[in-house]
């Protein structure tokens, strides 16, 4: 009888094994990159949302991504217009948000009594009327008791709506 069970044990054995291999890394080499949001919502801690888009002609091929860590190099999860109508609604917003004018202003104090604020960094390229384009890098602190700005409220219901329908570890 304990002969009879040995295969069947080296079966399963070779099945958990083969489900314990490492994820195929390409898994997660999406073509068409858009954008990157990097996610901080306390220090050290750090989540990457990437967003995709193969064919420009056929948003349903949008992908949106999280990563976890500072260089979004670990447990991937992606999102689609199907899986996450929320999160592809506020990517294709994105072209329409207005982009704050330069400030010729002095520097505010920083306080380090003050809770550290969640912070937002954006980068990404954009195109513009003239035929040009360029790349945009912005930091949005999001601090308690401060107003939002359009591009604060932006990134937060992007990180809210893609971790409400893939929720976090």
């Amino acid at each position: 009888m304990t002969t009879r069970l040995l295969p069947l044990l080296a079966l399963v054995a070779a099945a958990s094994a083969a489900g314990a291999a490492a994820p195929d890394p390409d898994a997660h080499r999406h073509p068409g990159a858009l954008f990157e949001l990097r996610f901080e919502p306390e220090m050290n801690t750090a989540f990457v949302y990437r967003a995709f888009l193969a064919d420009p002609d056929h948003p349903a091929g949008l992908i949106i991504e999280r990563a976890d860590g500072w260089l979004g190099d670990a447990v991937r999860t992606d999102v689609t217009p199907a899986s996450c109508p929320a999160a592809a609604a506020l990517v294709m917003r994105l072209g329409g948000l207005p982009f704050p004018a330069p400030g010729l202003e002095n520097a505010r104090p920083y306080d380090i009594r003050a809770p550290y604020p969640a912070v937002y960094h954006f980068a990404g390229f954009v195109h513009f009327p003239n035929g040009g384009e360029g790349q945009v890098t912005f930091y949005a602190w999001d601090a308690p008791g401060q107003p939002a700005d359009p591009l604060l409220a932006w990134a937060r219901g992007l990180v809210r709506a893609v971790d409400a329908c893939r929720p976090r570890r």
